[in-house]
């Protein structure tokens, strides 16, 4: 049962990365070499854990746990990098957050409970991988102008204002708010 729940947080995991992939809140760039090795060495290593999804959203429990988590981390780091590069548009998004949590009180609560309930190697390893995938986010975010770093700011916070995570992951959003 353990190890079913890690791969299926796992799972949760790459499909938010996935999606990530390809929102529209994220820079497109060509890789340099050194990142496409990294990236091919990564995929190799997960590649168990990503068998069986071809869908974005979550099968179960533990992967809607991995991929509202993914999107958090996803919004903290633009959050983050709102705040620091584009002030106006930081503050704009950061009252987004605040009212998209208090909307969404339950999914938050049944996060922290998924979590709790991951086992502590899982847990880090989670966080291990959120840690380097936060660490290329901000350096996509610095690659951009200064007018795509806003609009990125301010169409989150639109996204975060319209609730429309809910289509995106249905599944997901429905498992964790009950």
């Amino acid at each position: 049962m353990q190890l079913s729940a890690n791969k299926n947080i796992m799972v949760g995991i790459l499909l938010a990365e996935k999606a990530l992939l390809k929102s529209p809140y994220v820079k497109r760039y060509v890789p340099r070499l050194s990142m496409r090795v990294f990236i091919v060495v990564f995929a190799a290593m997960i590649s168990s854990f990503a068998h069986s999804n071809s869908e974005l959203d979550a099968e179960n429990e533990g992967e809607a746990v991995g991929i509202i988590y993914g999107y958090f981390k996803k919004v903290d780091v633009i959050k983050f990098m709102c705040e620091r590069k584009a002030p106006e548009k930081g503050a704009l998004l950061s009252e987004a957050i605040d009212k998209w949590k208090t909307r969404n009180s339950s999914v938050v609560a049944n996060l922290t409970d998924g979590l709790d309930r991951t086992p502590i190697d899982m847990r880090e390893q989670l966080f291990e991988m959120a840690k380097q995938v936060s660490r290329n986010k901000i350096i996509l975010f610095n690659k951009m102008s200064q007018s795509e770093k806003e609009n990125t700011c301010a169409s989150l916070a639109e996204h975060l204002n319209s609730d429309s995570y809910k289509n995106e992951y249905p599944i997901a959003y429905k498992l964790m708010s009950e």
